[in-house]
């Protein structure tokens, strides 16, 4: 039954719009669900009704011009959020029923004039709504190549758009610095939109795949509704950047690594070094690895300059050396995940304008480099669905 499903997929993705593949595949992913479940559906039972929303059209109306049992519209409002869109139906929108012998819904699949969309299906435990994000009016683009000189030149040699490079490097830089790192005969896959008047405005990276060293990183960026702020995700649907920054400054070189049985430069005796020094220019700005709450904004000992911000859960970081802090900042604000906080310097104990960062675990220093950073929470059940329709769609585009 996969292998049915994944030529129909490819099939459609040949015949039918974005909207409607996107429509068509999560609609396959449901009734492959209810196959699963031994729930029969009978399509040559079926009545199909396709019907474009008029001005004073509402759901009471239309199913009471097609018989459907109102206790059925009485269920379906039930279900809450998930079918808001269906409380005020939009001039333009099609509304497409499925409706068995007895007149009763089966399927309902409403698609706004936006873009947004809904799948409803009905089975023996009732109904299942979900949302459909909007394949917006950009083209796709897809380029692939392989890196020989840096990330900038072999990207935009392949035809990304400038503006997106910075952006696709943002995506991994949790994980590795695609601008210093990459290895000659790492290689790319993205997809990214192109606006159809030939502008670069409309320009966003879609998806991306990089091999760095035979290790894949992967991203889908997706927005769950027109309004929604766009998150990028792994190809299962997890948040694909951690809460947390896993570099606070835009460093030119690390000058010394974690290692509690470090010699110190200076008292050239053996002192752990329970952080990370990322060597940058005096006045680099510095950002804040996560939200959380400063709890420490003074001068400390040989760290200089200090900061210490508590992320909760037991976790705090630590910025030392700096050369300033963020005009009006104090101890007791809160800060937000990347918001500046502070400039590079060289004050305290240190040989060179740098940053020392310390990212500890119930006042336990873990190597900031390697540490496991804690992750967001996941697409709900509803939005995985229309999200895992989406991935199938544009990597078939």
């Amino acid at each position: 039954m996969l292998g049915v499903l994944s030529r129909s997929i490819f099939s459609l993705s040949k015949e039918n719009k974005p909207q409607q593949l996107v429509i068509n595949v999560l609609s396959m992913i449901i009734l492959l669900c209810l196959g699963c479940l031994n729930i029969s559906v009978s399509a040559s039972q079926n009545t199909e009704k396709s019907i474009i929303i008029k001005q004073g059209d509402n759901l009471y109306k239309l199913f009471k011009k097609h018989h459907v049992p109102q206790k059925q519209l009485q269920a379906l409002l039930k279900l809450g959020k998930p079918t808001e869109l269906l409380q005020s139906l939009k001039v333009g929108s099609t509304l497409d029923l499925t409706l068995n012998t007895n007149n009763q819904l089966n399927k309902l699949v409403y698609t706004a004039a936006s873009g947004d969309g809904l799948v409803v299906h009905y089975d023996s435990s009732g109904f299942h709504a979900i949302k459909i994000a909007p394949v917006y009016p950009q083209q796709y683009k897809t380029i692939a190549g392989t890196f020989h000189h840096s990330l900038y030149q072999d990207t935009v040699a392949a035809g990304l758009p400038p503006k997106l490079v910075q952006p696709l490097a943002d995506l991994f830089s949790w994980k590795v610095s695609l601008a210093k790192a990459l290895h000659d005969g790492d290689s790319f896959h993205i997809i990214y939109t192109d606006a159809e008047d030939g502008s670069t405005h409309g320009d966003e990276l879609v998806a991306a795949e990089i091999t760095h060293k035979g290790e894949l990183l992967e991203a889908i960026c997706y927005q769950t509704s027109p309004t929604a702020k766009r998150h990028c995700y792994t190809p299962e649907g997890s948040p694909l950047t951690p809460v947390f920054s896993r570099y606070p400054v835009n460093y030119s070189h690390i000058s010394d690594h974690f290692n509690p049985k470090r010699k110190h430069p200076i008292l050239h005796v053996i002192r752990p070094h329970w952080g990370v020094d990322f060597a940058a220019k005096k006045g680099t700005p510095i950002h804040a690895t996560a939200d959380g709450k400063i709890t420490y904004l003074a001068r400390k000992g040989g760290f200089g300059r200090f900061i210490e911000i508590d992320h909760n859960q037991g976790i705090s970081t630590r910025y030392a050396h700096l050369s300033g802090y963020k005009k009006g900042l104090k101890k007791g604000a809160h800060v937000k995940r990347n918001e500046v906080i502070g400039y590079v310097g060289k004050s305290g104990l240190c040989t060179g304008s740098h940053l020392h960062y310390e990212y500890r675990v119930h006042g336990i220093a873990k190597n900031p480099l390697t540490v496991k950073l804690p992750q967001g929470a996941s697409l709900n059940q509803e939005d995985m669905a229309a999200f895992q329709a989406f991935k199938v769609g544009i990597w078939q585009n």
